[in-house]
């Protein structure tokens, strides 16, 4: 800040010193006495005798400059740096916000012959269509990923309904302490501790295992959707 102003200062010095001296110099100039001096004729004549001041005589038009020529192009720079900043302005933002921000909502496409990698999904759980995913997994009968699906899916609903605040880099646990509602937050802690024993523990799950987590991860979805449901008729 002190450097800053010392700028403006050294900036402003040349100024005020010039406009001080211009001041003095025309003051000076003002006050001293005109001195007339007499012209002699015989010198007035022969430093006048090639003039013509005949009143026939045609002007010339004074010749147009380049700077008079450019003049039209003045506005249309203007035009350009105002489109420039503008463009700059929209390029800031989009970094900003990221591709994935601006595109929110949006699904990628799922191709059904590709490997389900459950970590870059974690990434962003919103730009998956997860229920695509998981019935894929659930047709693979793998039964382990399909699991962590079902839980990244509760993630994702929870933040849908602005219950949670979802962030990649938050644990389960900061998760289920956000959560208000003291039934819904019981049971998404039972439904973790379910998924960190299927995806941590190495628990074997077969398909009737899984049809009872099925059971709870859909039940939980739709006690979800029914606190969102007396939101809006409050």
């Amino acid at each position: 800040m002190k450097f800053s102003f010392l700028i403006l200062c050294l900036l402003f010095i040349p100024l005020l010193l010039s406009s001080a001296f211009g001041k003095s110099i025309d003051t000076t100039y003002l006050q001293t006495p005109l001195t007339i001096e007499e012209i002699d004729q015989v010198d007035w004549t022969a430093a006048t005798k090639d003039l013509d001041y005949g009143t026939n005589k045609k002007l010339q038009p004074p010749a147009k400059t380049t700077s008079a020529n450019l003049d039209f192009l003045a506005p249309i720079l203007k035009i350009i740096a105002f489109i420039a900043v503008i463009v700059l302005i929209i390029f800031l933002l989009y970094s900003f916000v990221g591709v994935q921000g601006l595109q929110k909502g949006t699904n990628k496409r799922f191709d059904p012959n590709a490997i389900i990698n459950t970590q870059t999904i974690a990434e962003d759980i919103h730009d998956f269509d997860l229920p695509k995913l998981l019935q894929h997994a659930i047709q693979q009968q793998d039964y382990t990923v399909a699991t962590r699906l079902y839980y990244l899916l509760a993630i994702k609903t929870l933040s849908e309904q602005d219950l949670i605040q979802w962030k990649k880099d938050k644990t389960n646990r900061n998760y289920i302490n956000e959560l208000t509602n003291i039934p819904l937050k019981n049971k998404f802690r039972a439904l973790t501790t379910i998924f960190e024993r299927v995806w941590y523990g190495a628990v074997a799950v077969d398909a009737f295992i899984f049809e009872d987590i099925r059971k709870e991860f859909a039940s939980f979805v739709d006690d979800i959707s029914a606190i969102n449901n007396g939101r809006k008729s409050v």
